[in-house]
């Protein structure tokens, strides 16, 4: 299943993997990302475990920092109640395989899909959506205002 951060949904993985040009793990250093990365129309982050929230602050840092615009996907080790956060940190799809599936239900992944995009509380504009249209976040407003 990929679960995309804009509502849809594909309830089955394509037969090929995906068109990732780049696989960055979790644990990664942010500052160690180089141009050539920020090239790649697709970067794939790999979460080793659910607990590790590293990720978070790769996809963060491309988006914010670095100003990335391309697609990012997050893999790996995730839960369901995590997708509003990996939302909100700017990843654009998450990848859940038939690993994900046996320890949370397909009902469970599209449930927590739902609620963060479909019903989306007033105000929590992901990096993603800020960094694309050059707005600033709703914090950034706050900081600021």
């Amino acid at each position: 299943m990929l679960l995309h951060s804009d509502g849809r949904v594909e309830l089955t993985l394509p037969e090929v993997p995906l068109a990732t040009n780049t696989v960055v793990c979790g644990g990664t250093d942010p500052q160690s990302l180089t141009t050539d990365v920020l090239r790649q129309p697709i970067i794939e982050i790999q979460f080793a475990s659910a607990a590790d929230g590293r990720g978070y602050s790769v996809a963060r840092h491309l988006r914010v920092t670095l100003r990335y615009a391309g697609t990012l996907t997050a893999s790996g080790s995730m839960l369901p109640d995590q997708l509003a956060y990996l939302y909100k940190a700017g990843f654009d799809q998450v990848v859940v395989d038939e690993t994900l599936l046996l320890k949370h239900s397909a009902e469970d992944w599209l449930a927590a899909h739902k609620r963060c995009c479909h019903d989306r509380p007033y105000g929590t504009q992901s990096y993603s959506e800020a960094a694309v249209s050059g707005r600033a976040s709703v914090w950034q407003q706050r900081v600021s205002g």
